[in-house]
């Protein structure tokens, strides 16, 4: 018997030819179907509701709105793609607000040719970044409950801790809510105490 398999359906989203053309050369070998290619956010968030996708490339800057707003408008959709964040910026900030808005992974556009390749074949077989990666450094750094050492003379609780932390990395409050899963209320208390 014949055994076919499925290419998994994906969407890229960047608004430079040039950059989604280098990313496309980049797919010709991993059995993912590239189904739609958008240049704004409006054409993206109508492509992915339209032809649902299981996966979406997402570049962070478009003309008409950033790739958080994107992030934010799926996450708040009953069923939305896997995405994996494609940015020029290795910005910690960046690469935080991508998890907790939902995203799957953080890849830059500086990366060799072969680990950009890796990332891609990771994402579309449904795997875990590498632990090395920034997302997955930035994401461990969000969820760590205790840490190593302590702020002089500061007497913090582990969760004012990990709220600094989220402070730190630039994350708004209602950013924070959602990644420790607390009231707004909450939040403003531990940045009060802290």
């Amino acid at each position: 018997p014949t055994i076919f398999v499925m290419a998994i359906r994906m969407i890229v989203a960047e608004d430079h030819e040039v950059t989604r053309l280098a990313i496309m050369a980049h797919l010709d070998s991993i059995p993912l179907e590239v189904i739609a290619q958008t240049s704004t956010g409006a054409e993206t968030l109508e492509k992915v509701a339209s032809l649902s996708p299981e996966l979406l490339l997402l570049d962070i800057r478009f003309p008409d709105m950033d790739g958080f707003e994107i992030l934010k408008k799926l996450h708040e959709a009953d069923s939305s793609p896997r995405v994996a964040v494609v940015s020029t910026f290795e910005n910690p900030t960046y690469v935080a607000r991508s998890i907790v808005w939902g995203a799957d992974d953080y890849l830059t556009k500086g990366l060799p040719t072969r680990d950009f390749k890796a990332a891609l074949e990771r994402f579309g077989a449904g795997q875990s970044p590498y632990p090395d990666t920034i997302y997955s450094r930035i994401r461990e750094l969000l969820s760590r409950r205790r840490d190593r050492g302590t702020l002089q003379g500061a007497s913090l609780t582990y969760r004012e801790y990990q709220l600094l932390r989220h402070v730190a990395l630039g994350l708004s409050n209602h950013e924070i809510t959602l990644s420790l899963q607390i009231s707004i209320e909450t939040v403003k208390e531990h940045v009060q105490n802290i």
